[in-house]
Formats: C-alpha cells, structure tokens, sequence
C-alpha cells in the first residue's frame, strides 16, 4: 500500500499507476519492485501494473488436492446451495514451504587443527548428525591414516563457520555426519567417477584423510563436495521450485570463490520426484552452494461475493463473511504438492482423464460405490436407472453418488405412499420441511390402439383345486366341465367358466405343469 502526504491509505483500482509506468515516479517500496523488474529486462506494466489495478480481495479455499469445477458441490448454512456459477477454480504455487541447502566444507590447515567453514551467506552453520561410538563401527585406513568409520546415527547437531576441530578423526566423523544429514533430507549421492567409485561424503572424508598426509602449510585449504559437477534432489512432497539468479536475496548457486553461478550456466531436469542441476560443460566452474526452494502446488476454489441468487457470500465493507460453507464432491487423492495425479492431466482451472482412465472408467460404467470419474460419463451411466438431476434432492443431498443411490432405493416403491415417506425422512436429515405427500387417483376408462391383436389370458388359482405337485393345468374350450381328479382344467368358451375372465385360445387345446414356485404368488383363496 502507498500512502499521500495525508497519511490516508491509497486503495488500488483501475487508474492505478505503478513507479515506472509512463515515466511516473512513485515513493515507496513501488521503487524496488519496478527497478528489480527493469533489471530482469521484464515489462512493468504487465508484471506489475496489470497485477495491481485488477487485483481484488475474494475468498477462497485450498484443496489440497486437483479437481474440476463441476465434481464440487458448496452450501452454506445460511442460504443452502452455492451455485456452480459463482465458483472458479485455479491452480496454486505456494510460497517456500522449505529452503534445502547443499554447502561444500572449506577446511584449512592453520598449523596443527583444522578450521571448518562453508559458503552459506544466510545462516553460517552446518547441521549434522551425531554418531552413536558405542554402536556399530569400523576401521578405515587411507596412507598412513587409520579412523573409525561409525556406521550408527543419533540426534542432530551444529558447528559454526570457524570452528575448529582439533584431529583429523573429528574432521572425517563430521563430514560423515554432515553427508548422514543431508541424505535423511533428500539430497542424493549417486554419481561414480571414472573408476566407479560412488561420490559421496564418506568417499569425500577418505579424500581429505589423503590430502592431510600430504606436506601441508598454514593456510592451505581444500574445498570438499560430491556435488560439484552435478547435485540431485528428492523431496516425498512438494515441488522444487526452478534455479533463478537469486532465493530469498541471496545467489541460488555460488562457486567455490563465492562468487555466483548464473542460470544460463546451469542445466536443470526433473524425473519424478527428483530435481538435477549440473554445470554445463563449456562453464568452468564447480558448485561449491546450492540453495534449493520446495513449494508446493494444489487446486483452490474462488468464491465471488454475491450470488446469482443475491445471497452474500462476503462483504468486505463490513468484513461478514460466512463461517461455514460444506464443501461435497470429489479430489484426487495421494496429494504430494507436486503437478501430478495418477490418472489425470493437470490444468490450470481442472484435470483431465488420462487414456489410461478413459479405458478404466468402463469398468466402473455400473459401479455406484466406486464410480467413473468422468462426470459426463457418470451421467450417462446414471441414466441406465432412470436417474436425472432433481432440484429438490439437490437440496436434500449435496453427494451425487448418495442420490443415485437413494433414487435407486425409492423407485422400487415408486407411486406408492412409501417413497413420500422416504423423502420426508431424509428432508428432515437435511433441516427442510417443504414436501407434503398429496395423492392422486387414476381410473382406467377405455382401451385404444390395436385392442383386437393383443392376446391375453386371465384366470383365478384357487388353493382347494391343487391335487399334486406339480399340478396340471389343462385349458380346453371343447369340454363343459372339469372331470379329472388330478388336473386343473379351464374348459368351454368365454364366459362359461366362472373361473376365466378373458380368453382368446387360438388352440383347441394347451395344458402347463405350475409348481409350488409358480403359485406362491398367484393363487387365490379358496373362497374366491
């Protein structure tokens, strides 16, 4: 913010101009940010000016996660449903959740000890683990020098810029302890060196064993890393952020003369989970500091501030804001702050499926309790059942697949008083009270269409007639009675049997075995 002779507070708006724009000269800290722009050769208006004047204070929610707009549902206690409409999504860089920095060690001979200093600029100290000397350990022996090689690790540590350490067993120890350090913080020592030897910091400590049996003077000094030529990276979450000139107002890479190392010298690659800078081939220098920046990256939900409805989601002159908005719908799970979801293509404002989820969708096509994740296919599959989106289910359940699920329970009732009852028992659930069950009657008054071609048999099963199991059924117009003792006969024309209501037999004569599995649900009372 910027302030006038006043000492009123300047709001930023539309005829907003920023330090540098048409030769406008601002006080303030709008000096700094358009000079380090005008440095980095970047335009002003576009990466500052713009930014200003259509910036706007609007709430919004992380995600912690990567979705599509249309997979979310929002309501707010206060006015229920928050339209789709009123919802954006966007994708979210996090400031620095963490700073990873790989030092090289400065040791210089000062005549009898051995003084260690590194190249960190921002905090002058390294960190290091402690070993545990009553644990596991080992002798190692380079020249004419014999240490003790702890292969256990216990608490952390530090050590000073400066410090002295007073033999060369406490020097070897320590950068042991210091490579134990960095590992358990992601940095990865991997690389061998034309004689297949892995460059890590217990090969870097037998290296300075072989230097301090050389003949050394007061000052000499070895400057040791692994990652000189190449360093790598591994973070479980987040992501690291690319190699700019400067992190935090320091250099990003430094030189073994302190000196910094700039972007275009570099060559950076991520595979996965993994981030590599190395030095490129025509640049003659070696990496004695990398500052690395892990942030991490997740879909977030803006709210506008009023609805299409007219409800107030946030008024900033009063600062009123709704407390509580329920959030329904679906995320990619596994979140680990980097731009990746198994199965989806990340965008900025949603996902798409990957061919891989296209194929496995089909397999979930009829899966309520594990649906496709397509939302447009899920409607299709939701349609297999008659389903639709309702308003006033809508408003009674916020999850789709709940309401598929409880429109496929009610519609094996449907037309009888037990759906009203099932709504109005979820809608109590849902603190609403707006459906009343009014039935209606229907009477049938006539038949039209082709009335003649319909062939149809109607006819009572009495219990006191079934003599065996299964029982014969005998249909014959030819006979006037029904004279076996064993089978059930429908005998005569239309009307002659009380028995039959219509029939329309195109054969003089049919007979069917009915079993108990046929009659359970269709025999009549004996006194029918």
């Amino acid at each position: 913010m910027q302030y006038k002779e006043t000492r009123t507070r300047l709001n930023f708006n539309s005829d907003t101009v920023v330090h540098g724009e048409n030769n406008t000269r601002v006080l303030g800290y709008q000096m700094a940010v358009s000079n380090y722009l005008t440095y980095q050769s970047k335009n002003i208006t576009s990466k500052y000016g713009d930014l200003v004047r259509t910036s706007y204070i609007s709430i919004a929610h992380k995600l912690g996660g990567f979705t599509k707009s249309n997979e979310l549902t929002f309501t707010s206690e206060s006015f229920g449903l928050i339209s789709q409409e009123n919802q954006t999504i966007g994708l979210v860089r996090s400031n620095n959740i963490k700073n990873e920095v790989l030092s090289a060690v400065k040791i210089t001979f000062n005549g009898s000890n051995y003084i260690i200093k590194g190249y960190d600029l921002v905090n002058a100290t390294f960190t290091y683990k402690l070993p545990v000397k009553n644990g596991k350990k080992v002798t190692v022996t380079e020249g004419n020098r014999t240490v003790v090689h702890y292969m256990e690790w216990k608490e952390d540590d530090t050590l000073e810029y400066g410090s002295i350490l007073n033999t060369f067993q406490d020097v070897y120890t320590f950068l042991c302890g210091y490579g134990q350090y960095l590992v358990e913080h992601g940095w990865i020592f991997e690389d061998v060196d034309d004689t297949g030897v892995q460059q890590d910091w217990s090969t870097i400590a037998k290296y300075f064993l072989q230097w301090s049996t050389t003949d050394l003077t007061i000052g000499d000094y070895i400057s040791c890393t692994p990652s000189s030529k190449n360093a790598k990276f591994g973070t479980y979450f987040g992501s690291v952020q690319s190699i700019s000139e400067t992190n935090g107002g320091v250099w990003s890479l430094l030189d073994d003369d302190n000196s910094g190392i700039y972007p275009y010298e570099v060559e950076t690659s991520r595979i996965g989970n993994v981030f590599t800078v190395r030095v490129n081939e025509d640049a003659d220098k070696r990496m004695a500091l990398v500052r690395l920046g892990v942030c991490s990256w997740e879909h977030a939900v803006v709210f506008d501030d009023k609805t299409i409805f007219g409800d107030s989601i946030y008024q900033p002159t009063f600062g009123s804001i709704q407390e509580l908005v329920k959030m329904y719908g679906y995320i990619t799970d596994n979140w680990v702050g980097r731009l990746q979801a198994p199965g989806f293509i990340i965008l900025e404002a949603g996902t798409l499926p990957s061919f891989e989820t296209l194929v496995t969708n089909f397999q979930h096509y009829y899966d309520s309790n594990d649906p496709v994740s397509d939302v447009q296919l899920y409607d299709l599959s939701t349609h297999v059942i008659g389903y639709q989106t309702r308003d006033y289910l809508q408003q009674m359940i916020t999850n789709n697949p709940n309401r598929v699920d409880f429109y496929r329970g009610f519609i094996r009732d449907k037309g009888s008083k037990l759906v009203m009852e099932r709504v109005l028992r979820v809608s109590k659930s849902y603190n609403t009270d707006e459906y009343k069950a009014l039935q209606e009657w229907a009477f049938k008054v006539g038949t039209y269409g082709n009335v003649n071609a319909k062939k149809n048999l109607q006819f009572q099963l009495i219990n006191s007639d079934f003599k065996q199991e299964p029982q014969l059924v005998t249909f014959d117009k030819d006979v006037n009675t029904s004279t076996s003792s064993t089978e059930i006969v429908y005998y005569g024309s239309q009307g002659e049997d009380s028995r039959s209501s219509y029939r329309d037999w195109e054969t003089d004569r049919k007979s069917t075995r009915l079993n108990s599995s046929h009659l359970k649900l269709s025999r009549m009372p004996s006194s029918a």
